[in-house]
């Protein structure tokens, strides 16, 4: 499953939600899968790409573009195409993610949800081939620096794979941490953050495939309550998470000068 999901997302690394899932063996074979050939159509990257877009409107309205640069005059870092390519990964997978969670969770709620997109198959863009190729790692998050601090902020034990893929550069961290760890305080950054949310839970239903992973469906093959209940906390915990990060990951890249939206033109 996992060589799956690595190849679809044209990612260069397995986001922790699906180490977390893969604890419940039975799920990971019977319903995660369906998902797959829905997330290689163009429709569904498409989407993916509408929410990024969806982002930055309220971000560029508190954050500059180039704003953030002047970090790297003060600290003379010389690592900005690294850090680029690094944001561009994310970039990509985080809405990707948002859509595969919501379809997980909003697959409780029905028989069966999504068959109503198109079909047309997926084809990836040199950035998203780039993104797959490039060798990146997460760091530990046990010692991430500022582990407490998100849970204090964020009420959640979650270290998101955003902050824990830019760690290597810690001078970044401390100075874009500073910047962004009240991000979400902002009523315009709250209310978009949670209309990704509810926008990814919606598109649900236009998934090119059909999913069932109610939980019916559920019992019938092996998956039993307490572990329904563990599968629900993880999606509904990440799908929160995602719904930020994408949040942090725009404001990250519009600082850096970073600003192209890659479906909606102005």
């Amino acid at each position: 499953m996992n060589s799956n999901i690595l190849t679809l997302l044209s990612t260069p690394f397995l986001p922790k939600v699906f180490e977390d899932l893969s604890q419940h063996n039975n799920y990971s074979e019977k319903v995660i899968p369906q998902l797959f050939a829905s997330i290689n159509t163009q429709g569904f990257i498409n989407n993916s790409m509408y929410i990024n877009d969806m982002s930055l409107e309220p971000i560029e309205a508190i954050i500059n573009l180039n704003q953030h640069k002047v970090f790297l005059d003060n600290t003379k870092f010389t690592n900005l195409d690294e850090l680029i390519n690094i944001l561009n990964i994310f970039q990509y997978q985080q809405p990707q993610m948002l859509l595969i969670l919501a379809a997980l969770q909003e697959s409780f709620n029905y028989i069966s949800i999504g068959g109503k997109g198109e079909k047309n198959e997926r084809k990836y863009s040199e950035d998203e081939l780039k993104n797959k190729s490039y060798n990146l790692f997460l760091f530990d998050q046990d010692k991430f620096l500022y582990k407490n601090q998100f849970k204090e902020i964020f009420e959640t034990n979650l270290i998101p794979d955003l902050y824990l893929g830019i760690a290597k550069f810690n001078d970044y961290l401390i100075f874009i941490w500073e910047q962004l760890q009240h991000l979400y305080t902002f009523p315009e950054i709250r209310k978009r953050s949670r209309g990704l949310y509810y926008y990814a839970l919606s598109s649900s239903k236009h998934f090119a495939y059909p999913i069932e992973g109610d939980d019916t469906y559920c019992l019938k093959n092996n998956i039993d309550k307490n572990e329904i209940a563990d599968i629900q906390q993880i999606l509904q915990s990440h799908l929160y998470m995602y719904s930020i990060m994408i949040m942090h990951c725009t404001a990250m890249r519009v600082g850096l000068g970073c600003n192209q939206r890659l479906v909606v033109k102005e």
